[in-house]
């Protein structure tokens, strides 16, 4: 995520809707948080009649409260980035500390949102630290009907609580410093290339080791710090359990068709470690090629150069599913000669031909015949490609 270059108020870009008043009460160990809005003018008809407020002042109240319950200053923050659900600010404390913020909307009614101990937020809490994993430190969880707000910290905390009645309403994470890595990858070197890909692996690695997928890893939820070349994986809100094949999933245009992928967007089964290892296949050809794999033309067997913006669209990668798809059907010594037709002078020259042989392998169309992320973390150590020394 990019980061604005000045800190802005947290009311700066949210209308004025009527004002919030926060109070909070103590109940035994958990702090209970109930805001009520003093103006109406907010206040929007939703989903079977239910009354709800404007998005954007509701995330203004979920912002206040979370920034109240943690104990860090609310009147000035730095905003870092925009999410599908919310907006991410960077908070600095008296001490000098500094923690993200992801504020969402109006998750109320959003049944994806919903507090669930095998996925999101919830389930990266309870993962053991790594240093290439974004660290999730808390999150905020409302009630629905009674909008009393819970600060979870640890998740023995939900125990006792019905999930179904809460949602999450914000989450406090270590803050990511560095740029992200499709703002980097047009310029990326062949030793941070190897540094990149050897740390990815060992997150989802990691991850993987615990049952977690990531399901949405793209060179916008990598963060790479230009100078030391520290990677960190951020945005564990599509994380989910593994122990079963997945029937829901996120970037619907990122799957293959031999994973469930369909035009009506309708989910099937699949499995999701397997996507997460297809998705670190995309971030390293694009690495390598500084072309998105969408690029890729089955008729000229060629990558198509990007195309040009108009004025106000936003530069996303994207990887919709027939393009992928007639590149992952081709062998892995086409795939190896095309992507390397791209790569630069300095890479050729520098670059393992292993990295090379492990991308193709996590292209492959058939999920079962890619590469572990512990396989390639395994396969990188033993060349020492991407360590420190």
């Amino acid at each position: 995520m990019d980061v604005t270059s000045k800190p802005l108020s947290v009311h700066s870009n949210m209308p004025e809707q009527g004002s919030v008043h926060v109070k909070s009460t103590s109940t035994g160990q958990n702090t209970v948080t109930q805001a009520s809005t003093v103006a109406t003018t907010g206040l929007k008809t939703g989903v079977a009649g239910a009354a709800f407020e404007d998005p954007f002042q509701q995330q203004r109240k979920h912002l206040e409260i979370f920034a109240r319950e943690v104990n860090l200053p609310s009147q000035k923050m730095q905003r870092l980035g925009q999410g599908s659900w919310g907006t991410v600010y960077k908070v600095t404390t008296q001490a000098g500390s500094e923690s993200a913020l992801k504020v969402n909307r109006a998750p109320g009614l959003e049944a994806e949102l919903r507090v669930d101990p095998n996925r999101a937020e919830v389930l990266a809490l309870g993962l053991p630290p790594h240093p290439n994993v974004m660290k999730v430190e808390s999150f905020m969880i409302g009630h629905r009907k009674t909008h009393d707000y819970k600060v979870i910290s640890d998740p023995s905390q939900l125990r006792t609580l019905n999930l179904e009645d809460y949602f999450i309403a914000g989450v406090r994470t270590e803050v990511a410093k560095g740029e992200s890595l499709y703002r980097l990858g047009y310029c990326i070197t062949a030793h941070c290339v190897e540094r990149v890909f050897y740390q990815l692996a060992e997150a989802l690695s990691h991850l993987h080791s615990y049952q977690c997928a990531h399901r949405d890893i793209s060179v916008l939820n990598i963060v790479v710090n230009p100078e030391t070349y520290e990677l960190k994986l951020i945005d564990m809100g599509s994380a989910k359990t593994t122990l079963q094949r997945s029937e829901s999933y996120v970037g619907a245009s990122q799957l293959l068709e031999s994973e469930g992928y369909s035009p009506l967007f309708k989910p099937k089964p699949h499995n999701a470690m397997a996507l997460d290892l297809w998705e670190m296949g995309c971030v390293m050809f694009f690495c390598l090629t500084k072309r998105p794999i969408e690029n890729f033309n089955s008729r000229t067997r060629c990558l198509d150069a990007p195309r040009s913006l108009k004025e106000g669209e936003e530069n996303r990668p994207m990887y919709p599913s027939h393009n992928a798809k007639n590149f992952a059907e081709l062998s892995d010594q086409d795939k190896k000669a095309i992507i390397f037709s791209y790569m630069n002078r300095e890479m050729r020259g520098y670059l393992d031909p292993v990295c090379l042989e492990l991308v193709a392998g996590l292209l492959r169309f058939d999920p079962s015949k890619r590469p572990s992320a512990a396989t390639v973390k395994s396969r990188l150590e033993s060349r020492r490609i991407g360590q420190t020394h």
